[in-house]
Parts: C-alpha cells; structure tokens; sequence
C-alpha cells in the first residue's frame, strides 16, 4: 500500500472498508499495493454511505473512483451511486411542501373550528375555508406541471 500521506481523504476513507481478509488476499495476490484492486472488494453499501459523507469536489472523486472500479471489474457502482444519490429540493419542490403544509394546515383549522363550536361555523366562515382550501389546492397543482426552478 503507498504511504498514507499520498491518498486523498476520499480514497484513504474508502479503503477504511477494506478488511483485513480482503487486505490479506490482496498480498497473497501481490496486489497490496494497487488502491484500485483493493476498492474492487467493496460492496454497493459502502459506496452509498460513503455519498453522504461527502461534497463538492470529494463527491466528485468518489465518483471518479467509483468509474474506474466499474472499469476494471465490470461493476455498476457508479451507477449506483447515481441512482441512490440524494438529490437537492427544488425552488419548486420547496414550495410545494409549503403549501401541502399550508392545506393539511387549513383544514385542520377548518375541522377543529367548526368542531368547537356549539354551533358550528357559519356559512360564511365555511366558504371562506373552503375558498382558500381550494385556492391553495390549485397552487400545489400547478407548482406540479411547473418546470423546476
């Protein structure tokens, strides 16, 4: 293995999953040396994890390593990281939680009122929730056909 003061954080943390079995058949092999061989032992698991630990350009390298390992094993751990990676929310989709809230709220407010009550809401008060149930309804609606902001 080459010296720990030349690997990146990415690789030096990846190959932390190596245990020492895999360690030991890999200098069986003759093979201790070559980080890319030992990576070769890892499992999905350890690359999805390792996706929550890192940003930017660490991310970037994972991913990097990830390719080369699909290269020379035929793995797919590249695309499993793709595929399991946590996409940041929207403008849009930020919104649309908002008013999802904002309706589950509504009619909340909606029941609990008209149960408090003795006589209920009126009929103005209920056509005033009513309005903005369906007004906020028909925002959330069209937030979903919206293209991401």
């Amino acid at each position: 293995m080459r010296p720990e003061d030349n690997r990146s954080e990415v690789l030096t943390h990846m190959l932390g999953y190596v245990n020492e079995d895999q360690q030991a058949d890999a200098d069986s092999q003759g093979l201790c040396d070559d980080d890319i061989h030992l990576l070769g032992y890892l499992d999905t698991p350890h690359w999805i994890e390792a996706t929550g630990m890192f940003t930017g350009e660490n991310l970037t390298e994972l991913k990097a390593l990830a390719k080369r390992i699909d290269t020379r094993y035929n793995t797919n751990f590249h695309g499993d990281i793709l595929e399991n990676e946590v996409k940041p929310k929207t403008q849009r989709d930020l919104m649309i939680e908002k008013y999802t809230k904002n309706l589950a709220n509504l009619k909340e407010n909606q029941a609990r009122e008209d149960e408090a009550r003795t006589g209920g809401l009126t009929d103005l008060e209920r056509h005033e929730y009513e309005t903005l149930i369906h007004i906020t309804a028909e925002v959330i609606r069209d937030l979903k056909v919206l293209p991401n902001l």
